[in-house]
């Protein structure tokens, strides 16, 4: 698999409740805004597609993503959980060419290219991966153009895992535990001003 056949998936529409008040991927980390370190992987690299799914009443959140050049895709029932949106984007990308789709999380700022490119280059053919942090499968992750309609069907909070299980061909990215982590809380993105980030 090379990055030219590879669809990217930024989601992006979580409510953040247990962040707080405000916009989570709104707030300054290092001096961005926390969504811009996912939104700014593969600028510079060619992929099949890009495409970030949003709430359907969040302009701020989608001018961030839009001028990092990221198609827009709204959500209009975020509390529904990732799954309802992992679900639009993948009815989205059954229009597209792209071979496979790379999933990422939009809080998940320690997620570097290189990384993200060396999971693309070790799958085969409609092979799916996800990364696993000790013995926890988690994205980011990818899945085969054959997986798509699965993804479509997805409703819940439980995200792509439970698919991905089901899968006949399946393998596991080694992932590291600061690269993994992800911002839920104020006293995570505290902490996070102090770690080096990809930007």
């Amino acid at each position: 698999m090379t990055e030219e056949n590879c669809a990217i998936i930024l989601l992006a529409s979580g409510a953040s409740k247990r962040f707080g008040p405000d916009d989570k991927l709104l707030a300054p980390l290092n001096g961005l805004p926390l969504g811009s370190f996912a939104a700014s992987l593969f600028q510079d690299q060619r992929s099949a597609h890009h495409c970030v799914v949003v709430p359907q009443n969040a302009p701020e959140r989608a001018a961030l993503y839009r001028a990092h050049g990221w198609h827009i895709l709204t959500n209009p029932a975020p509390e529904r959980g990732q799954g309802s949106s992992l679900a639009i984007a993948a009815r989205h990308l059954l229009s597209t060419q792209a071979n496979a789709a790379m999933i990422l999380l939009a809080d998940m700022p320690f997620i570097t290219e290189a990384y993200l490119l060396s999971m693309i280059k070790s799958v085969s053919a409609d092979q799916a991966v996800m990364s696993q942090c000790a013995d926890i499968l988690q994205p980011p992750a990818l899945f085969p153009r054959s997986a798509f309609s699965q993804l479509t069907e997805i409703s819940s909070d439980s995200g792509a895992r439970a698919i991905f299980k089901c899968l006949p061909n399946t393998a596991a990215h080694p992932i590291c535990a600061s690269m993994a982590r992800d911002i839920d809380t104020q006293a995570a993105l505290a902490s996070a001003q102090e770690s080096p980030l990809h930007v």
